[in-house]
């Protein structure tokens, strides 16, 4: 599903990553970049979309009517266009998944059960960009970043509880455990058919005031999935998928 990602975030990291061409990158700039997965922009002007707090940041920030999106319309291929600036055809990340040829066989990129995120992302991203200037950089659930070595702290978007904890940092996880934040229930929430999505935003987003108030990396990307994943379940603009929309501005507002 198509992402929305908070203008005003986009804008100011647009602005510290240029500015990083002619001047010293400066560690107390920090970036927050957050995409609510399957938040649709007609929802901006649904009276029952309950979403204060995104409202608040686009009303402050900036916001644009229309959008130019990566071919397929899908996660893996657009989260990819929003930290390459470039499509597909560019950045290599094709599609959810792809046919081989050669064995005849669907490979799957979604949820990075296969490839690390040097393997399939062949364009330069924004947390190599940040990384490579000296600053600190996470990822919560972000697609195809899987083992990203430009990537100070993270926990990838993989479902099987082996690989995302083999491909997670492991101080992190040693911090989230020490705090009773549940990794270890991953797969658990992200089984097909679970109603476990709105759980793993709650963790994630734990996840993310963690590494804020106890690492301040200056860019930190966080994926939310329950809106995507319930409108997959009940269609769009169902009562489920306002109840989403709520959750992740909840999530947001705690940021």
């Amino acid at each position: 599903m198509k992402p929305l990602i908070s203008a005003l975030s986009l804008l100011i990291g647009t602005a510290i990553f240029a500015n990083s061409a002619s001047a010293a990158p400066k560690a107390d700039q920090h970036v927050i970049l957050v995409s609510v997965d399957g938040l649709a922009h007609y929802y901006f002007d649904d009276p029952k979309a309950n979403m204060p707090t995104i409202r608040q940041l686009a009303a402050a920030g900036a916001r644009t009517k229309r959008m130019e999106c990566t071919y397929p319309t899908v996660t893996w291929p657009n989260h990819t266009t929003l930290v390459t600036g470039v499509h597909a055809g560019r950045h290599g990340v094709i599609g959810n998944n792809y046919f081989d040829r050669a064995t005849l066989k669907t490979i799957p990129l979604i949820p990075d059960p296969i490839f690390d995120k040097a393997e399939i992302v062949k364009a330069p991203t924004v947390y190599d960009a940040v990384h490579q200037a000296g600053l600190k950089t996470a990822g919560v659930c972000w697609p195809a970043s899987r083992n990203a070595s430009t990537l100070n702290w993270q926990l990838p978007d993989v479902f099987d509880q082996k690989i995302f904890e083999g491909a997670s940092t492991p101080s992190l996880l040693a911090e989230l455990k020490e705090k009773g934040i549940p990794y270890w229930k991953q797969n658990e929430w992200c089984k097909i058919g679970n109603a476990g999505k709105p759980q793993r935003d709650w963790m994630y987003t734990r996840i993310a005031e963690h590494l804020i108030t106890t690492h301040r990396p200056n860019l930190l990307m966080l994926h939310l999935v329950s809106v995507d994943a319930l409108e997959h379940a009940t269609g769009r603009q169902s009562e489920e998928a306002y109840w989403a929309i709520n959750d992740s501005d909840r999530c947001i507002r705690e940021l």
